[in-house]
């Protein structure tokens, strides 16, 4: 939404012309798309965390991989998917 709102010099064509849309847009409309944004990346996020999580896989059929992830720092290392609580639940 700030790249919206306020592209930076280093924004692509395409991004300045996404915002200057965007202001063009009465502020019901311009709530509307921070509602449609706000959306997207949760459902996207949740996508990714189920993944994580090993309830979905991102191949076809059955005997497919599975993701681990890990935290580490100074030799220790704990692993954040597959324990009590799934990630996605917690968002």
């Amino acid at each position: 939404m700030k790249q919206l709102e306020k592209p930076n010099k280093l924004s692509s064509a395409d991004e300045l012309g996404a915002s200057t849309w965007y202001k063009r847009l009465s502020s019901e409309e311009q709530s509307i798309v921070r509602g449609i944004v706000t959306r997207a990346v949760h459902s996207t996020l949740f996508g990714i965390l189920v993944v994580l999580d090993n309830c979905d896989t991102i191949e076809e059929g059955e005997g497919g991989g599975g993701f681990e992830l890990y935290y580490s720092k100074e030799g220790t290392r704990v692993q954040l998917n597959g324990q009590t609580d799934d990630l996605h639940d917690m968002l």
